[in-house]
């Protein structure tokens, strides 16, 4: 019974994750045939990305890696997509606003729950409603998201996993010194 399941499971499970994929794949094209693929190149490629770790994860058997790697190839690439509708807004003189503002450097939407000399403080909301992931977190506070990983550093000591972050954690995030 215990060999029969384990392999109903493996088999529900590549098809879950071959459907994930599936998806990351049409949204991830979808992205490189919009007008953001030249606009959000950094994007573009975190969405590559994500999506060729979302295979080799199913491929190893890591099925829960290889779904959070097919969800964050959509998100980026619906990122991507937004990208080009904001940029053709802005240059038909429509959306100044549409535009993020990276000199900021802190988010003004009233995540910090405090701050000190080095570090904010920042309280993770959930993926399904807000998509934290330490990837969106650094774009917000450094306009950059691959410095994601000075996030983690920062934050060892609590997450063993920086795919995988959760909802009440709060996280130091150092602050850039000029």
């Amino acid at each position: 019974a215990d060999k029969n399941s384990a392999e109903a499971y493996r088999l529900t499970m590549e098809g879950v994750t071959g459907a994930k994929i599936t998806e990351a794949e049409d949204a991830v094209k979808a992205a490189e045939e919009s007008n953001g693929a030249t606009v959000a190149t950094e994007d573009m490629d975190a969405a590559r990305e994500a999506l060729a770790n979302a295979r080799i994860s199913k491929d190893n058997g890591n099925y829960d890696d290889s779904i959070t790697y097919s969800n964050e190839a959509v998100r980026l690439s619906n990122d991507v997509i937004e990208a080009g509708k904001k940029a053709a807004l802005v240059a038909a003189g429509d959306g100044k606003d549409a535009v993020k503002d990276k000199d900021t450097k802190k988010p003004t939407n009233g995540k910090i729950i405090k701050e000190d000399e080095n570090y904010y403080y920042y309280k993770v909301k959930t993926w399904e409603k807000y998509g934290d992931c330490l990837w969106r977190i650094a774009d917000e506070f450094y306009g950059n998201p691959r410095l994601w990983h000075k996030i983690h550093k920062a934050n060892k000591n609590k997450i063993s996993n920086p795919n995988l972050i959760r909802p009440g954690w709060v996280l130091k995030i150092p602050k850039i010194k000029k």
